[in-house]
């Protein structure tokens, strides 16, 4: 029936609608610096 709504798509566009202010919310409201995902290459110096 045309002008029916999903409620599988519904359910779906409202759980990402959640997820994507829920990450919004943490990438650009938090002041504060985070630590990267990947540690930083550490370079070793042997003196010989």
């Amino acid at each position: 029936m045309p002008g029916r709504k999903s409620e599988s798509l519904s359910n779906f566009v409202k759980g990402y609608l959640e997820y994507y202010v829920h990450v919004v919310g943490y990438v650009y409201f938090m002041p504060n610096k985070r630590p990267d995902i990947l540690p930083v290459p550490v370079k070793i110096i042997e003196e010989s």
